[in-house]
């Protein structure tokens, strides 16, 4: 526990150290009071939308592990769920590529007794649906898009190759994870084994007994789920919009400005972009790039309003959420350790 705080913190100052530096290099030259004036005669009605718009955003990846605990035979209050998202998206946000969303949404489901196989099992379907709706939205923009993407993103498509590419290997390392369970209980029992060695697992005999007692579930909700494509396609629809909530955040943020020459579409397909492109970058949620592609990107379309327009959108998407999510994060944290005395 000591170790993961530490790690917790590490990765903390390592975020607030890379924004730091970011902010200060994207705002250096720039008139401060000219963009608050911006932002101040901006319509608030967007903004309201744009905030909406990430809340339903988290409480869609709610849904999603709601309806998935319950076709696994392992259900959860939705309150619940609601709080394991916001979670995610906060230690998502701090580590790089969001590698700790994960590991820290089943550290407390096994603290409230969730099956930790059967957790896994949903958040490995949920990591899958996410990483294909960003593929399947890269191929359409390079299919339906392409050179109006290419007019906006110019030498910078590289970006974009590479996140669908990377996305599609990802896809598929998780997807053997899923349908070869055997590789699976192997994985873990050498991480078991590697870990006793080290003595950070005490009891390596008990620790691998309770690894098959979850893998036990695990494999049975594996089975299950690749004979029901149904519920996948479901999964798949939902992260879908889910996404798109997302990524209209930047519409609502462009329309604020009472700018309305671009259409719903363009301004989606745009930041659906970027997503792609920074998605798999080993940054803490693509900080530094996200913004750099925003006024890259976006710059003809905002015109004189790009540096408010880019710190409207990056700060409701992404850092108004993360304020709400460590909040939310510390509360539950403060709540179990009271529970725990």
């Amino acid at each position: 526990m000591i170790k993961n705080n530490r790690k917790n913190i590490c990765n903390a100052i390592f975020f607030l150290f890379i924004v730091s530096v970011t902010f200060y290099l994207l705002l250096k030259d720039q008139e401060i009071p000219i963009i608050v004036d911006s932002i101040r005669r901006t319509n608030v009605m967007y903004l309201l939308l744009g905030i909406a718009a990430v809340i339903f955003f988290v409480c869609s990846e709610s849904v999603i592990i709601h309806y998935l605990m319950i076709k696994l035979k392992s259900p959860m209050v939705f309150r619940s769920c609601i709080k394991y998202s916001f979670i995610g998206f906060f230690f998502g946000c701090i580590t790089p590529c969001s590698t700790g969303a994960q590991p820290a949404q089943i550290y407390y489901m096994k603290k409230d007794k969730a099956n930790l196989g059967v957790a896994s099992l949903m958040l490995l379907e949920v990591t899958i649906a996410y990483k294909a709706v960003l593929i399947f939205l890269g191929i359409l923009m390079l299919t339906l898009k392409k050179k109006f993407v290419m007019h906006y993103l110019g030498k910078y498509m590289g970006f974009l190759y590479f996140g669908i590419i990377i996305n599609i290997v990802v896809v598929l390392w998780l997807s053997i994870l899923l349908y070869h369970t055997e590789t699976v209980r192997k994985l873990v029992n050498k991480i078991v084994s590697f870990l006793a060695s080290l003595n950070i697992v005490k009891d390596r005999d008990v620790t691998l007994d309770k690894v098959e007692v979850a893998f036990s579930r695990y494999n049975e909700g594996a089975i299950f789920l690749k004979r029901q494509m149904k519920i996948r396609a479901v999964v798949f629809l939902i992260t879908l919009v889910q996404r798109l909530a997302l990524f209209l955040v930047t519409y609502f943020v462009y329309r604020a400005f009472g700018l309305s020459k671009y259409g719903v579409v363009e301004i989606v397909a745009l930041q659906s972009v970027i997503s792609i492109a920074v998605d798999m970058l080993p940054l803490p949620g693509g900080i530094g790039a996200s913004e750099n592609l925003f006024l890259i990107i976006f710059k003809k379309i905002f015109g004189t309003n790009i540096m408010p327009g880019m710190l409207l959108s990056r700060g409701i998407s992404y850092y108004g959420l993360l304020i709400i999510s460590a909040i939310i994060t510390i509360v539950v944290q403060i709540r179990y350790s009271y529970r725990e005395l």
